[in-house]
């Protein structure tokens, strides 16, 4: 029986390491075409690690998931690259290992902004993104 991900195209936000990098080794363990990691961030050993795994077919491209031009731009590349996108993760996010009486509102104001605000609206641009195809 094939995979539900056989052949698929995904991208999955902040996969350029932890998590998200081992959301995009699953995806591609299990039959993905290619994972596209939308990150902030440089891609590290871990992330070359699980490259060599999957030659082509584990990418990065720069995306500040804060920002909606530059999640757009990412999402218009895997598309002009691609034709097509089967599925995304939305996995960036931030935190500060701390108690939570010890945050500042200025703290909880930057978290609620990358991990509840922008989820959304990472959501909104693909879905717009995807009624383009």
């Amino acid at each position: 029986m094939l995979s539900p991900l056989t052949e698929s195209v995904t991208k999955v936000t902040g996969a350029n390491r932890g998590i998200g990098l081992a959301v995009a080794d699953c995806c591609l363990a299990n039959g993905a075409k290619k994972v596209y990691s939308l990150d902030i961030g440089d891609v590290g050993d871990e992330f070359a690690s699980v490259e060599k795994l999957y030659p082509g077919k584990l990418l990065a491209l720069h995306a500040d998931v804060t920002k909606e031009e530059s999640v757009t731009k990412a999402i218009d590349e895997v598309i002009e690259k691609e034709g097509v996108v089967h599925g995304m993760v939305v996995n960036a996010g931030r935190t500060k290992h701390k108690p939570a009486l010890d945050f500042t509102t200025e703290e909880i104001e930057q978290l609620w902004n990358v991990n509840v605000r922008k989820t959304n609206a990472v959501v909104s641009f693909d879905l717009t993104a995807d009624d383009e195809l």
